[in-house]
């Protein structure tokens, strides 16, 4: 590639604090810790790579660990092949990243959901961008209408791993309202809801939307309580009823199978039940 041919005359030193770093990732930091002593004590074998960017700053395509180990240790420049925007295009800095993410950092639904974001805005193609990931166009549509539709609350609540990229997904495609989608995903994740109860959570917050009503954190909690006592009501009137099942069904039975009771209905011209297989309590076919 032309870019790598010349990138040895493209090495610069550059100020630290002057790049800037688009798609965070956490590192581990065993590997970052000896990352950063081998910096310290043989100084930087590979220069990162950036682009460019007006006023003196720069965009990181490669090497946050290498940039984050000179931050860390307090050294204000680094070594850096700086291209500009016309030399390394925008499909070539993502390629960058997904390198160095999601090969060696496994690269979060979110962080990919921006990537295919910021590839799509300069394409306008689902299709081109989702041969770039390797996926499907219709995949690339829902994490892009995912990230437009969520509120950045909720996102950040799916990258501090408290909510799942789905259960948000799901959240913006039911709720509308950014500031309703905050109240029930801070209901969800504080009373650790399951799956189902969160549907039912999230269900009560677009009823609520579509009656013009606000929806607010007191008023779902109310329908969870409420909904919570159905529940209770339910497994007390169960309860109740396999104690009366217990109770009826065996004489039942007996009475069916004495000859003496069916020679009585018949005589009557009254029907005679016919005993069906048992069924277990609880289970349905």
């Amino acid at each position: 590639m032309k870019t790598q041919q010349n990138a040895n005359k493209r090495i610069q030193e550059i100020a630290t604090d002057k790049v800037e770093v688009f798609i965070d990732r956490k590192r581990d930091k065993k590997g970052h810790k000896l990352l950063t002593e081998s910096i310290e004590k043989y100084g930087l074998l590979i220069p990162i790579t950036v682009v460019a960017l007006p006023e003196g700053k720069y965009k990181l395509v490669k090497g946050q660990g290498r940039l984050l180990a000179h931050q860390k240790l307090g050294l204000p420049r680094i070594k850096a092949f700086v291209f500009n925007e016309q030399e390394l295009p925008d499909d070539e800095i993502i390629e960058g990243w997904l390198i160095e993410n999601e090969v060696r950092d496994e690269l979060s639904t979110v962080d990919k959901a921006r990537l295919m974001k910021m590839e799509f805005e300069k394409n306008k193609s689902y299709e081109e961008t989702a041969s770039l990931f390797l996926t499907r166009a219709s995949t690339v549509r829902e994490y892009i209408g995912m990230l437009d539709k969520t509120s950045e609350k909720v996102i950040r609540m799916v990258e501090d791993n408290r909510m799942s990229f789905t259960q948000a997904k799901e959240l913006s495609m039911t709720v509308k309202s950014k500031e309703a989608q905050e109240s029930v995903a801070g209901l969800v994740v504080r009373n650790k809801l399951s799956k189902s109860a969160a549907r039912i959570v999230t269900k009560r917050a677009k009823q609520m939307e579509q009656r013009k009503q606000k929806v607010t954190v007191r008023l779902l909690e109310k329908n969870v309580r409420a909904r919570q006592a159905d529940i209770r009501d339910n497994k007390r009137l169960l309860s109740a009823l396999k104690q009366r099942y217990n109770r009826l069904v065996p004489p039942v039975k007996a009475l069916m199978k004495d000859p003496e009771f069916i020679v009585l209905l018949k005589k009557h011209d009254l029907p005679t039940p016919q005993l069906q297989e048992e069924v277990p309590y609880g289970h349905t076919y």
